[in-house]
């Protein structure tokens, strides 16, 4: 049977996707999220149950990246004091390499395996979706950028809750769009079980709630006003709603129906009664202190639905106002800064890709029949830009990756409309498609560290962010392969991440404290993260790096 071309090229795409991610996996050492958190954690989840002790994030993707683990002898105590501990990380570190040290590696690269097929379904998905209301070229470029993203494919390859969301915060906002256009409801619950499943990916979700209904009301104002529509219009509250209740039993259902109150169970519960103290006297600052002590014991007594995900909530909401270490253009702050997302977008961003991007706004805009979602897209685009732009918790790309499915459906209405130009705008077309595909091949295996030319490539890209965007622990087997190379017997570490270098075979002692003023004839490996603590090694050009995330300085003959 003869496979029809619009559908053999995304596939041969989505093979070589799987392909580049599960090699690129297998020569990673676990970022800091994914050993420090998600994999035992979702370990945990699955086989104890226990959804309180690590709420910080919802659970699915934790869930999916825990299931080939359940296939594994590995040793979990059924002590809940050995795992709900105040430092999660420690309990993590002794999960993977003490309790299971001889399976941590396996346990690393099984847990990655449904985050890749995860992403698979994604570029399947859009491609899907584009090629039934664009028609089969969009889909084809759509599925190109796609696949060839090397941020879809950094983050597709990790077991943490990134690609997740990505993916079904790309699947609810498509499937919400269709419920605008329906007369009947089977579109409505498909929407909201995706709704539904995106919430239980990543808080960041909740921001679709207040989207969604902007887009409601537009669209009532819309049929009422200028089209002078009365009862067809009004259904779109009903199937609003209905979504609504759909994702909120989805939601529900991935926390087993969980039905308790807010500070039964939980971590440091003191830290949490001061945090809601503190809330409820900065909202109602009115109330006296009884009804804050009132509302305390509620907490302490009345179950409530979904608690570990409100209390997890709380925590992410407590974080970001606390804020977190970031590096932005050369200096590290406590606070954000509004041009850090907008920044990392350029900079991390594959050039064709921007230029398809500006190219298919433009195209849009002139597009009468496709205007109208080419604007729900862009709105969905910006919403996720200007939230993190406010916020003091700028950690890397990966906090606006949902965009990047939107960015690829539009740019490939600009890349389409080049092909259909004339042959000199063809060639540009074909150009940009082949210097994408050389991109994300000459950048295997190190993905998460990709950064474009506009940033001077992935050498260059410490110089502008750091953490997740470029050093996220991710490159002990790379540091091993290069001592094995250049035959060092040992190193001097200051390694930033949650692997353990012993077990990589990596011979190390710690940096000391004089020698981040002063260094000895040694060999040392610094992570780009912390380079800031050596006055000598900012100004001083590396002899080698480790996947772009570790510089390596050997001082035995310049000492």
């Amino acid at each position: 049977m003869r496979i029809p071309r619009d559908i053999l090229i995304p596939g041969i795409l989505a093979v070589a996707f799987v392909t580049v991610a599960v090699t690129s996996a297998a020569r990673k050492s676990p970022t800091c999220d994914e050993a420090a958190h998600h994999i035992p954690a979702g370990y945990v989840l699955l086989t104890k149950g226990d959804l309180a002790f690590s709420p910080e994030t919802p659970p699915l993707a934790r869930y999916l990246a825990a299931v080939p683990l359940l296939f594994l002898d590995l040793k979990l105590p059924d002590d809940r004091a050995f795992w709900a501990r105040d430092d999660r990380a420690e309990f993590s570190r002794e999960f993977l390499y003490s309790l299971n040290r001889r399976l941590a590696g396996l346990s690393v690269f099984l847990a990655r395996l449904p985050m890749i097929l995860v992403g698979a379904f994604g570029g399947v998905f859009l491609f899907a979706w584009v090629r039934k209301r664009y028609g089969a070229l969009t889909a084809i470029f759509a599925g190109v950028f796609y696949f060839l993203s090397p941020n879809i494919l950094a983050h597709a390859r990790l077991a943490a809750t990134d690609i997740t969301a990505t993916v079904l915060i790309m699947c609810s906002v498509l499937l919400f769009r269709d419920i605008l256009t329906c007369r009947g409801y089977k579109e409505v619950f498909v929407a909201g079980i995706f709704l539904g499943l995106a919430l239980l990916s990543k808080f960041s979700a909740l921001l679709l709630l207040p989207f969604y209904f902007a887009v409601v009301c537009s669209d009532f104002v819309a049929r009422t006003v200028f089209r002078k529509e009365k009862g067809p219009a009004a259904g779109i509250f009903l199937r609003f709603f209905v979504c609504l209740a759909v994702s909120f039993l989805v939601l529900w259902a991935g926390y087993a129906f969980e039905f308790k109150p807010l500070l039964v169970n939980v971590l440091r519960p003191e830290d949490k009664v001061e945090f809601f103290t503190a809330a409820i006297q900065r909202i109602l600052p009115f109330a006296g202190g009884g009804f804050t002590d009132r509302c305390v014991r509620a907490f302490y007594t009345v179950p409530v639905p979904l608690s570990s995900y409100i209390m997890g909530l709380m925590g992410v909401l407590r974080h970001g106002a606390e804020g977190a270490r970031t590096f932005f253009m050369g200096s590290w702050s406590r606070t954000g800064h509004p041009m850090y997302y907008i920044l990392a977008f350029f900079v991390k961003t594959p050039i064709p890709v921007i230029v398809s991007f500006l190219f298919g706004i433009f195209i849009g805009m002139k597009d009468k029949e496709h205007r109208p979602f080419n604007l729900y897209l862009t709105g969905c685009i910006l919403l996720f830009f200007i939230v993190a732009s406010r916020s003091d918790l700028q950690l890397g790309l990966r906090y606006i990756l949902p965009v990047y499915p939107f960015v690829f459906l539009i740019a490939a209405q600009g890349l389409k409309s080049l092909f259909q130009g004339k042959k000199m705008f063809r060639i540009a077309g074909a150009a940009l498609v082949l210097w994408l595909a050389w991109t994300q091949f000459s950048v295997w295996p190190d993905y998460l560290s990709y950064f474009n030319e506009i940033a001077g490539g992935p050498a260059k890209g410490y110089k502008y962010l750091r953490d997740s965007n470029i050093d996220w622990g991710q490159d002990l087997p790379a540091l091993k392969d290069h001592m094995k190379k250049k035959g060092f017997g040992a190193v001097k570490l200051d390694y930033f991440g949650e692997g353990d270098p012993a077990w990589y075979g990596i011979d190390c002692e710690y940096i000391t404290e004089t020698e981040t003023r002063c260094p000895g004839g040694h060999v040392y490996a610094i992570s780009v993260n912390h380079l800031e603590r050596y006055d000598w090694a900012v100004h001083t050009r590396p002899d080698a790096t480790a996947g772009h995330s570790i510089f390596i300085y050997d001082l035995r003959k310049k000492m």
